[in-house]
Order: structure tokens, then sequence, then C-alpha cells
């Protein structure tokens, strides 16, 4: 996801979205994101709020929202970056 973030031929905007509620703690989200060095927006979701109103059942769960801002497709598990730009490319 960083380096989609980090892309500049590609038009997406990448957040991700954390439900610390099924993590230890916030300093451990806070830790991971430093590791990793990831500079793209990361919500935490403390009290699984969004994770209720997206109605996630798997982790990650990963939304494909179109610039009027609805669900155009939902990805369950991981995904690599060929296969994230693949789900992209199919939205436009």
């Amino acid at each position: 996801m960083q380096e989609i973030h980090e892309d500049a031929e590609a038009d997406v905007e990448v957040i991700a979205v954390n439900t610390t509620s099924s993590e230890t703690s916030i300093e451990n989200v806070e830790e991971f994101v430093d590791e990793l060095q990831l500079t793209f927006p990361i919500p935490l979701d403390t009290s699984a709020e969004v994770a209720n109103e997206y109605l996630v059942q798997v982790m990650p769960t990963t939304y494909f929202i179109d610039r009027e801002g609805r669900v155009d497709r939902v990805a369950y598990g991981a995904l690599n970056h060929d296969l994230f730009l693949q789900r992209v490319e199919e939205m436009e």
C-alpha cells in the first residue's frame, strides 16, 4: 500500500483504517507504522465503529471507493501490489 500511495501516476488515495480493538495496543500500531515507514493516513477505529458500519467480517478487508464516495468493490484478505492495481484499473 505504501508503494501505491507513493506512485504519483496512480490516481488513488490510500487510507488504512486500523481497528485497534483487535490490536494489543495503540502503541503497537504506532510501532508498526514507524517500522514500515508508512506515510498514508491510518485513522484508528478504537471502538470498531467503522468496522461495524462497513460490516467487516474478515481482516484485512479492502474497500475501493469511487470518486462519488460509493463503495465500488470489496476485497477480502490480503492483496498484493499487482492485484490492488488491477482492482483500481477495473474501476476506471
